[in-house]
């Protein structure tokens, strides 16, 4: 785990929310990533528990994986918290990603009416076969790195991308992105098979 951050949001659900990374330190792609979030008072009690997945299935050698969790009605910010994380090892996946080279082609972003944060673009298909299965997350990074915000809402989800297809996408923020000095953008897909 890399970068983490805690927001408290000033909400009637009393919200807190942990941002960051999961980082493969190994020397094989991991996948099936599970995040276990456990928060203590100042005595050490646990006064909450949830769980979750990063939203991209795979996390490369040396790469990484952004990361939410979110504990919802507590009455204040836990005095400390840990996180657990587990996943397996898997070639087979990131073989079959590897024949789907999707790169971001290009990317705006603007605040709309409501004061939300959209980031908006397309990826194209750079391979030679067909893509199916497209995810991606968008994280917002403050100066230092650490992921503020995470979105994984995609506007238009194309069931499938031909080479040289253009896969359109866009993602919204409506808290926790001030101070944002860059978008992290990741995408996944598999190939089709015919």
């Amino acid at each position: 785990i890399a970068n983490v951050v805690g927001h408290e949001t000033e909400s009637e659900y009393d919200d807190f929310t942990l941002t960051g990374k999961v980082v493969n330190s190994g020397s094989v792609p991991a996948e099936a990533i599970e995040l276990a979030l456990v928060a203590y008072d100042e005595t050490g009690q646990v006064i909450d528990a949830d769980g979750g997945y990063p939203y991209l299935d795979l996390v490369p050698p040396g790469g990484s994986v952004p990361f939410s969790l979110r504990l919802d009605s507590l009455k204040k910010a836990p005095a400390q918290y840990e996180i657990l994380v587990q996943g397996w090892e898997d070639t087979d996946r990131a073989e079959e990603q590897a024949q789907v080279p999707l790169e971001v082609a290009n990317y705006t972003d603007y605040i709309d009416g409501w004061d939300k944060l959209h980031v908006v673009g397309e990826a194209v298909n750079t391979g030679d076969v067909t893509a199916k299965g497209v995810k991606m997350s968008a994280a917002l990074l403050d100066e230092n790195g650490d992921v503020l915000a995470l979105s994984t809402t995609n506007w238009n989800s194309l069931d499938l991308v031909p080479p040289g297809g253009k896969f359109p996408f866009g993602f919204s923020f409506s808290e926790n992105f001030e101070g944002w000095q860059d978008a992290e953008l990741q995408i996944q897909a598999y190939p089709y098979d015919e």
